[in-house]
């Protein structure tokens, strides 16, 4: 595991990666740039789906998601999975993001269980 000021990152048995937040700061563009960062030196290159695991962080304005999924951030994920604890916001989020041109596959989630499926069918 691999600590940030506002994170903390790991990869799974399956190569799946997992960012779970700590804080609500988490989705400030320094402590976005520096999770990215982290990954990209973790991955070494390589593209891995990854996990970001935001059910500890209350109060999370639907805005702040767009903040983390700019290209830049993006280039080491083969396939993304966010998951929160609202199922509006879940609903609203995937709707949203469908209308985007993304880099790759991203979904939010509800369920650990089943956004740790999904992901595994992209490692």
């Amino acid at each position: 595991m691999v600590k940030t000021t506002t994170s903390a990152i790991e990869i799974d048995d399956f190569g799946v990666i997992h960012n779970t937040f700590k804080t609500r700061s988490a989705f400030k563009t320094v402590y976005i740039l520096e999770q990215a960062n982290t990954i990209r030196q973790i991955l070494n290159g390589k593209k891995a789906p990854i996990m970001v695991d935001v059910l500890k962080v209350d109060k999370i304005k639907i805005s702040l998601y767009s903040k983390l999924f700019h290209n830049n951030n993006l280039e080491n994920a083969s396939a993304i999975a966010v998951l929160v604890n609202s199922v509006l916001q879940k609903k609203i989020l995937n709707f949203w993001y469908r209308g985007k041109k993304q880099s790759c596959p991203l979904m939010v989630f509800t369920c650990k269980i089943e956004a740790n499926s999904w992901l595994q069918a992209h490692v």
